[in-house]
């Protein structure tokens, strides 16, 4: 279903309505993906995501055990943290970097039904918090030191595609970020120069060279 039937506040965008495995019953649910530029109510977020990306215009991934699959750093609140500070340390703890809370923008939500009346996810808390945050520098070094995680790198937009093509939350990913991606790929390319771009994943190969005489 497209997101015109949504609830939605003024301003938000419906995405897409998705089938997704919820993570406390393991049944097949419906979830609402919507994209909004303001944050949602904190009461009602039961856990936050961040995309990550650097000022080249790369993505970080880390590779979750519990779910075999891969995506953004995200998790469950703790406790009485704020969504900004659960999606902080989400980041931290997954891939390895500290940003801060004031740098995420937001970016949507996903609107999870509400079956559980007990545990983490209350009757109240039916949203999960969506993040961006661009880093200053370039592919910094990613690592862990839990286990939550067993993998995690730096892809581009295609290898953004390839491992999480099919995730659910993907309509998100193609919707919002990846006219930015295009745009920041081209960029990039630009400032590398034809030599250099060429071995950048993505980018337009160089011009033929002219013919002599």
């Amino acid at each position: 279903a497209t997101g015109l039937r949504m609830r939605k506040r003024k301003g938000d965008k419906g995405i897409a309505r998705v089938t997704a495995t919820s993570i406390l019953t393991g049944e097949s649910v419906p979830v609402d993906l919507l994209a909004s530029r303001q944050e949602v109510s904190e009461c009602r977020v039961f856990a936050a995501a961040c995309f990550v990306t650097d000022a080249a215009g790369w993505f970080a991934v880390a590779h979750s055990v519990r779910r075999q699959a891969w995506g953004p750093p995200g998790g469950w609140r703790e406790g009485t943290e704020s969504p900004r500070r659960n999606a902080v340390r989400e980041i931290r703890e997954e891939i390895g970097l500290e940003v801060a809370e004031e740098a995420l923008i937001p970016l949507g939500y996903e609107r999870w039904p509400t079956i559980a009346p007990e545990g983490a996810r209350r009757a109240s808390r039916d949203l999960l918090q969506l993040f961006r945050v661009e880093l200053a520098d370039v592919q910094p070094a990613l690592g862990s030191a839990l286990t939550d995680t067993d993998d995690r790198r730096w892809v581009g937009w295609s290898g953004l595609t390839t491992l999480c093509g099919n995730e659910f939350w993907w309509p998100v990913a193609a919707e919002l970020l990846a006219p930015w991606a295009a745009a920041r790929t081209l960029a990039a390319c630009a400032a590398a120069g034809p030599r250099r771009s060429r071995h950048r994943p993505g980018c337009p190969p160089p011009p033929p060279a002219p013919n002599a005489g």
